[in-house]
């Protein structure tokens, strides 16, 4: 898992969240945590409870990896 502490002076500095990310990504959030702690998409822990935050470029390089990947043929689709 791909995890950077952040000091809580850098919360919501354009960064988005657990919801946020499974709204745009049409998932369920426990999944975003998935990927997140599997490291297919980077999160920063932030402030006391260790939050994850995503950076909206790291979430369009998720989406363009999985783009990537089922038009290679790496994808599961069921054909």
């Amino acid at each position: 898992m791909v995890v950077e502490q952040r000091g809580s002076d850098e919360i919501g500095s354009g960064m988005l969240t657990i919801k946020e990310v499974a709204g745009l990504l049409h998932a369920h959030p426990s999944s975003v945590r998935r990927w997140a702690k599997e490291g297919l998409i980077k999160c920063y822990r932030v402030g006391m409870r260790g939050d994850r935050r995503f950076k909206s470029e790291h979430v369009d390089e998720f989406i363009q990896a999985g783009a990537e990947s089922v038009s290679n043929g790496d994808g599961d689709g069921n054909q």
